[in-house]
């Protein structure tokens, strides 16, 4: 479960020693978002009911 925290991720620990955020880490949830985002806007406009 640890693996899906966004805050295993984006740890405030990390930024503070390194100064910022890993780059792979922020492409990776990036994607994801823009994935899932595009995801879920073709599953409600196939599903969508008429009023």
């Amino acid at each position: 479960m640890k693996y899906v925290s966004p805050l295993y991720y984006f740890s405030p620990n990390a930024v503070a020693k390194s100064g910022g955020y890993d780059p792979a880490c922020v492409a990776l949830a990036a994607v994801l978002f823009l994935t899932l985002l595009i995801a879920s806007f073709v599953k409600y406009t196939r599903e969508d009911l008429a009023a």
